[in-house]
């Protein structure tokens, strides 16, 4: 475990957390089910946030204008994250959850 990885007191206590994905798969934020293809896991503390809220009108996904990124850029993330087919960019992508960014940050200040 890192010196920077955030707990789960932290993780429950966070109001900018709201992204979370519970254990059944369904987002905090927007209460979407199934969530796994629109999510991103923080590299340290495994936990899984959703990438692209959006809420349902008239039977259209209507994305939140605050989301972490486009569908776009999560599909390019992805494959550059999980494609270890093509070794010089697997591993080039991250992401870490603000808890374990500022722990990280404080740790080197």
């Amino acid at each position: 475990m890192s010196l920077f990885q955030a707990t789960d007191n932290d993780l429950e206590n966070d109001p900018q957390d709201l992204r979370k994905i519970n254990e059944e798969g369904i987002c905090s934020n927007c209460n979407a089910q199934s969530t796994t293809d629109d999510s991103v896991c923080c590299l340290f503390c495994k936990v899984k946030f959703h990438a692209l809220c959006f809420s349902t009108k008239d039977n259209k996904k209507d994305f939140f204008s605050d989301n972490a990124c486009t569908k776009s850029f999560l599909n390019a993330f992805n494959q550059g994250v999980i494609n270890k087919s093509k070794s010089k960019r697997f591993g080039s992508f991250v992401f870490v959850c603000d808890h374990c960014l500022t722990k990280h940050e404080n740790s080197v200040a």
